[in-house]
Parts: structure tokens; C-alpha cells; sequence
């Protein structure tokens, strides 16, 4: 029976993982628990208020799929408790993966992926949240069954990889620097692995691809792929130059997101992730003169070479196309990178001073979670506060608006530029923020607004949306001499549509 099934493979759970699966579940509720309890929507949010997420156009085929397992409707509670769930799902397989030991460090692996900002920055996205992690966890099952050796299930792994690339194509980074990470670890732990087990790793890989591209052409049945990040012209023909610096460029991104962006401004954290990053390299050089000192030349090449892939990895999405342009979402790779002292620290060793650098990067890396907490946390409160703005503007723009005569028969709305409210004390302090700090969450200005009045106030306005309409109106005498917002003339009739003029465009 299905349920004896079920309870057959949660035995088989060890209580080490399901102690980890826990522990993450807890650190990563409680970090998100204000977005999780608020209804903070974004300029995105407003707009998919109910929406099935089929965005084939960008690539994402299995995305609406995937998005109807919580509904259609933007539930933050219920999209976020099951982000939560497979981010615990996620990091019981990466511990399992990465043979890391120790329940501490399998918990504060999970930490670090439960509270990297990018989590947080997908979380401002809350309607979508669920799916994209979902997405994560697939990655990771996909990894997991290409390393296992056997062949059944490394073609299961080419169908999950597929399939997570049709919800979230960045999360192709999230499956290489994990592949990375077990080839690290194998060196740490002196397990050979043969060419053929590599050979067969990178068919999978190839196979997980064609998957995406057979799923994508099913689904796509002649519409055509937009330009968005450069889903369009994706390919793997570029000049040798352009490759050179896509690689520089993959390690200089890597190196300001970990040591800069991802943290708010404290200068000690900074400085405390700065030493971290120094004492982790001084154990992978101790941990490396070992091996060259046993002639263990192919597992020292191995530990490199993990070590090296990794930031080429983490940006691999950029290597298709010149539009791709990383943004937080995509970025969720990179906490993986915080595996590598996690991974120094799991691996025993006799000597003393190694054990002090244990130690150093073990405070390390709590203080760096506990930036990501206040970093996070940061995120929401900046986003609590524009949507706040936004809601007020709307509701203050309803007032003027039946204040006109004859409002009610006007045929549009058209609510023209947007408002500056760009707050200076929070502005240049989060920099890895998806909003602007402090002002409107709105960018699809005039529907924008009007789907903000009708969907949180309760209007029954239709935006003006034709661009030769919009031209037209906005050529006009009568708009040319409308003031700007807050002015008494700033909201007025133009021929039966009822105008808004918040600033110059």
C-alpha cells in the first residue's frame, strides 16, 4: 500500500537528517517569519495577484505546473510554509550528498541555505516562491542520482534537472557548484572516482539538458521565446575571448557578492567573512600539501579543480547569451559556497593548528548567518515600507479621482510617471535589494496603480493601455498644462479618461 510505502522510506530516514531536516526548518521559518505573516506584495505581486504562471515565452514550461500544487493565488503563508519544507528537503540531501557528519554543521548548512539572501529576495516574490524552490530541491535530487553510480538513476536525475530548468533555468547553477562541492569532498575524504564516473556525470548533464529543450519545444508549439535575459539567443558558439572574460568576470562577481553585496553594512561582519575566507584557503593549502606529500597527485587535482569550477559554476547561466544578467534569484548557488569551511570543518584532523582555524571559521560562519538574518530581515522591512507608500498614494489617488464630476462615467484610467520616494537612510545600506529602498514598489506605473486601486481598495477602473491612445492623450494641450501631483489640477477628466500626473515623463 501507498502508505506503508511512505512510512518504509521515512525509517529509512536516519535521525541525523531528520534532525537536520529540523533544525533548518526552524532557523528558516523564524528568519522569514515577517514575510511569511504579512502580506507584503511586490511591483509582481500586485500584478499575479491570481495568475497560472505559464511563462513559456521565457522558458519556464513546467513553471505553471509547479505552481499549481499551492493554487494560483498569491498565499504567502501556505507558498511559504512549502518553501520552507523543501529547503529542508533540499539541505537533508545536500548533507547526505556531502557526508558531512556532524549534526551542528549539517544544521548550520542549512542555515546558510535557509537565509541567504536570495531566499529572501524570492520570498518579496511570494506568489512564485514555492515553485522556485521546488525548483532547488529537483536540482538536487538531480545531482544526487547522477553521482549514485547506478545508470536508472542517473537518468531519473537527467529528468529532474530537465524539469527544474523548466521551472527556473538559474537553478542549473545550484546542480554544478554541487557537483563541484561532492568532488571537493571526495578529495577531503581520499575517494578516487574513475574518468568513466565522470564521463558518465557530464552525459547525464547532457541529458538533463535535452530534457529542458524537449519539454520546451512541446510546450512552446510555435510561440516564439522572448528576449528576457537572453532566453533567445542562448547558445554555446562564442568566440574563445568571450569565454575568457565571462570567466574573469564569474570570479570577480563571486568574490563582491560573498565578501560585499551579500552583506548589510557592518563593517566587522565584513571583515570577520574577509578572515573566514583567509582561513579557509590556509586549510585547503594544509589540506593539499598533505596530499602532495602522500603523492595523492589525481585527488589534489580533484580538490582544485571542485575548488576553481565553483564561481564558473555559480555563474554558468551567462555563458549562453550576452543578455543573461544575474540578478538575486539567481543567485542561490552561492551558498553553497559556504560548504567549503563547513566541509574542512567535517573532515577530522589531529593537528592543533588546524583545529584553531576550525575554530576561527566555525565563528566565521555563525556570524555570517547571522548577517544573512538581519540582511533578510532588512529586505522586508524596506519592502513592508514601500508597499505601505504605494497603498497610501492609491488610496489618496481614489479621493481626488471621484472628487472630479461625473467621474463614474469616465472609460479609462491613466495614471501617469510615478513618485519619488526614495528614502536616503536606507538607500546605498541593502544593496543586494530587489525594490527601491523605501519607495513605491510599483515599475508597471499606470496599470500598476489602477490593479493596486481595484485589487486593494475596490475600484472598478480600466486602465488606458493602447499606446496610440496613450500618445495621443498625452500630446494634448489639456495634459501638457496638468501640474504634477500633489497639485489641485494634478487629477483631472481628458476626455472620458480620468488622468493622474504624479511627475514629468
Amino acid at each position: 500500500m501507498l502508505m506503508t510505502r511512505i512510512y518504509n522510506l521515512y525509517k529509512r530516514i536516519s535521525k541525523h537528517e531528520k534532525s537536520v531536516f529540523m533544525g533548518t526548518f526552524l532557523i528558516t521559518f523564524f528568519t522569514h517569519a515577517f514575510i511569511l505573516l504579512n502580506h507584503i506584495p511586490n511591483h509582481d505581486g500586485i500584478m499575479f495577484f491570481y495568475h497560472d504562471q505559464d511563462t513559456i515565452y521565457s522558458g519556464r514550461w513546467f513553471l505553471k505546473y509547479a505552481g499549481a500544487l499551492s493554487s494560483y493565488f498569491y498565499l504567502h503563508y501556505l507558498n511559504g510554509f512549502l518553501s520552507i519544507v523543501y529547503i529542508s528537503c533540499t539541505t537533508v540531501l545536500v548533507v547526505r550528498l556531502l557526508k558531512i557528519k556532524h549534526l551542528c554543521l549539517g544544521i548550520l548548512m542549512g542555515a546558510l541555505i535557509g537565509t541567504y539572501p536570495s531566499v529572501a529576495c524570492t520570498f518579496t516574490y511570494m506568489y512564485t516562491a514555492d515553485a522556485y524552490m521546488l525548483s532547488m530541491l529537483l536540482a538536487t535530487i538531480a545531482v544526487y542520482c547522477m553521482v549514485s553510480g547506478d545508470w536508472r538513476k542517473g537518468a531519473l536525475g537527467s529528468m529532474a534537472l530537465g524539469f527544474s530548468m523548466g521551472i527556473y533555468q538559474a537553478y542549473l547553477s545550484f546542480a554544478l557548484v554541487l557537483l563541484c562541492l561532492w568532488m571537493l569532498r571526495l578529495a577531503l575524504l581520499k575517494i578516487k572516482t574513475t574518468l568513466k564516473t565522470v564521463v558518465s556525470i557530464l552525459g547525464y548533464l547532457a541529458l538533463g539538458g535535452a530534457v529542458y529543450v524537449a519539454g520546451l519545444l512541446i510546450r512552446l508549439q510555435g510561440r516564439e521565446l522572448s528576449s528576457y535575459q537572453g532566453i533567445a539567443e542562448s547558445t554555446l558558439l562564442h568566440a574563445p575571448i568571450w569565454y575568457a572574460e565571462k570567466i574573469c568576470d564569474s570570479y570577480k562577481k563571486t568574490y563582491l557578492t560573498i565578501l560585499r553585496d551579500d552583506i548589510f553594512d557592518n563593517s566587522f561582519i565584513q571583515g570577520c567573512v574577509f578572515v573566514l575566507c583567509i582561513v579557509c584557503l590556509c586549510m585547503i593549502v594544509y589540506r593539499s600539501a598533505g596530499l602532495f606529500m602522500q603523492r595523492e597527485w589525481g585527488l589534489m587535482l580533484r580538490l582544485w579543480s571542485g575548488l576553481l569550477l565553483i564561481p564558473i559554476a555559480a555563474f554558468g547561466m551567462s555563458f549562453l547569451s550576452e543578455g543573461v544578467v544575474y540578478h538575486k534569484l539567481m543567485m542561490q548557488s552561492l551558498a553553497l559556497i559556504w560548504a567549503i569551511p563547513i566541509l574542512l570543518l567535517d573532515s577530522e584532523t589531529a593537528n592543533k593548528a588546524v583545529h584553531v582555524l576550525a575554530e576561527l571559521a566555525a565563528i566565521g560562519i555563525v556570524l555570517n548567518v547571522g548577517s544573512y538574518v538581519i540582511g533578510d530581515n532588512i529586505i522586508y522591512f524596506s519592502n513592508k515600507v514601500s508597499y505601505e507608500k504605494t497603498y497610501a498614494l492609491s488610496v489618496r489617488l481614489v479621493a481626488r479621482m471621484e472628487e472630479i464630476e461625473n467621474y463614474e462615467t469616465a472609460e479609462y484610467v491613466y495614471i501617469a510617471g510615478s513618485m519619488n520616494y526614495m528614502d536616503a537612510d536606507l538607500a546605498g545600506k541593502t544593496r543586494y535589494m530587489l525594490s527601491r529602498p523605501g519607495g513605491d514598489i510599483l515599475t508597471y506605473y499606470n496599470l500598476g496603480y489602477v490593479r493596486m486601486i481595484n485589487r486593494y481598495i475596490g475600484g472598478h477602473y480600466e486602465a488606458l493601455t493602447s499606446a496610440e491612445k496613450i500618445d495621443a492623450l498625452t500630446s494634448s494641450l489639456a495634459y501638457q498644462e496638468m501640474p504634477v501631483w500633489p497639485a489641485q489640477d494634478s487629477v483631472r477628466m481628458i476626455d472620458n479618461v480620468i488622468v493622474a500626473k504624479l511627475s514629468e515623463q
